[in-house]
């Protein structure tokens, strides 16, 4: 898990706000950065997991689908 730099944060809930009208919440962990949905969905944890694959990191979800870190 990693942190990620806050204008990386805010583009990131720029894009998927954008394209799917979602909010995407943000929470500082000190060593790393989480991010949550308010509820699953693959179309949008497909566009966030590519989104991070194409600034090669990786975004790994829990289980429910509502939470992700980056690694």
């Amino acid at each position: 898990m990693k942190n990620i730099q806050f204008e990386q944060v805010l583009a990131l809930k720029k894009a998927v706000q954008d394209a799917f009208s979602v909010n995407v919440h943000f929470h500082d962990m000190c060593s790393y950065s989480a991010f949550s949905l308010d509820e699953p969905n693959e179309k949008i944890r497909a566009f966030i997991e590519d989104y991070f694959k194409k600034q090669n990191s990786r975004a790994v979800f829990n289980d429910s689908g509502t939470d992700f870190v980056i690694e």
